[in-house]
């Protein structure tokens, strides 16, 4: 699934989408009118987020409010999980590694090399799909 960034600064969304008040965050390094894959969310004490590519082709994980508001489908082979054993992460959806391997979350979030290409390789099948309105 693709999405287009309508938004990439924190200061100017609704304090209940953020999980940190806005003056600890910077922009965000995604280009407003820009379309991301989104291969997966998560919902954190009930804020939901994105997790794409930023600009630097690295993991992000953004505010939905920061995107288009659409109604897309659930990809093909996403999986969905209630989770409580992250803390603040109430439900994952998303690649299966991404929803039901224990720690593969924070090893992306550090940038791990496993992690990388487990995200990279769903990333790429994203970017891929051509949604039926769109041409290749």
């Amino acid at each position: 699934m693709k999405i287009k960034c309508v938004e990439n600064s924190p200061s100017k969304l609704d304090a209940a989408q953020l999980l940190v008040p806005a003056e600890y965050q910077s922009i965000y390094p995604l280009t407003i009118g820009r379309e991301y894959p989104v291969v997966g969310m998560l919902l954190f004490s009930s804020r939901l987020n994105l997790l794409t590519v930023d600009d630097d082709e690295l993991p992000i994980l953004a505010p939905a409010a920061m995107f288009a508001s659409e109604t897309l489908a659930i990809p093909e082979g996403w999986h969905f999980a209630t989770r409580a054993d992250l803390g603040r992460l109430d439900a994952a959806w998303g690649y299966p590694e991404l929803v039901a391997s224990e720690g593969h979350f924070e090893h992306l979030a550090e940038l791990e090399p496993a992690a990388l290409q487990v995200f990279r390789r769903y990333v790429d099948e994203a970017l891929a799909v051509v949604a039926p309105n769109e041409e290749r």
